[in-house]
């Protein structure tokens, strides 16, 4: 009757163990799920961000088109006005410098999920493994 109990024991833990890693861990599974909602969001938010620059830009063009300038690009396109003075400095750097401050969109995970999968693999082997063993010594130690 022991040794019928200890093989239910035995086959449970491994139904509970593999349905852990199909619901979880699988490519269909509960961590893949979150990871693809994860980088649907930043999509979604990196799409609205090109559609408002984009909207900004047809503005700036529509403006061009009638005609209104505004007074930065006449600056910088090197017009002046009556009474205006041009002050040029010589021998700063003019190379453009990256913001500091950029967001970066990828969350961050300590493991890869295919190196999750391997090591819940590993873990559920250990501990099929150890119940094997602790079995067998039980089994030893009521023969003799």
């Amino acid at each position: 009757m022991g040794k019928q109990r200890y093989r239910w024991l035995l086959l449970s833990v491994a139904i509970i163990l593999s349905s852990a890693y199909f619901f979880i861990f699988s490519k269909s599974g509960l961590l893949e799920r979150m990871k693809l909602d994860n980088e649907k969001k930043s999509i979604i938010t990196r799409a609205e961000s090109l559609k408002a620059g984009n909207a900004r830009l047809r503005k700036i063009l529509d403006n061009y088109r009638a005609g209104v300038y505004p007074d930065s690009d006449m600056v910088t396109s090197g017009y002046t006005g009556p009474n205006e003075k041009i002050i040029v400095f010589r021998g700063f750097d003019t190379r453009t410098r990256e913001s500091s401050n950029k967001k970066n969109d990828e969350t961050f995970y300590i493991f890869d999920l295919g190196t999750l999968r391997i090591i819940w693999i590993v873990i559920s082997l250990l501990v099929m493994g150890t119940m094997l063993l602790c079995g067998i010594r039980i089994k030893e130690q009521q023969s003799p």
